[in-house]
């Protein structure tokens, strides 16, 4: 168990349960210069720096799968974004998702 959910269990004794789902997710890291253009095609909100600045998130879909997505700080200049998808779900994103960025060049790197 995390220490966060012992920390909760300590706190809330027998009133509730608590359970770490964290396993759950896949966490896409996903930047560079047109990745807004990338993620307008599935995401329906405003990701534009004025309406989501660094360390802003949302949960909300993209291309019908359910998102968790949060802005991080610029790498090299670019907005950097995790988002993150339910396990089961997560081969679906990443099919959308690179079908999405493949007219700009996507390249993959790992983290």
């Amino acid at each position: 168990m995390s220490a966060l959910a012992t920390a909760l269990k300590a706190a809330i004794g027998p009133l509730a349960s608590i359970v770490d789902q964290s396993g759950g997710y896949v966490v896409f890291r996903v930047g560079g210069p047109a990745i807004r253009d990338v993620l307008a095609k599935g995401f329906p909100i405003d990701l534009h720096e004025r309406a989501f600045p660094p360390g802003a998130a949302a949960t909300t879909v993209a291309a019908h799968i359910g998102a968790i997505i949060w802005r991080n700080e610029d790498q090299d200049g670019c907005a950097s974004f995790d988002i993150a998808v339910f396990r089961s779900l997560s081969r679906s994103f990443w099919h959308w998702f690179s079908k999405a960025a493949a007219e700009f060049g996507c390249e993959v790197r790992p983290s």
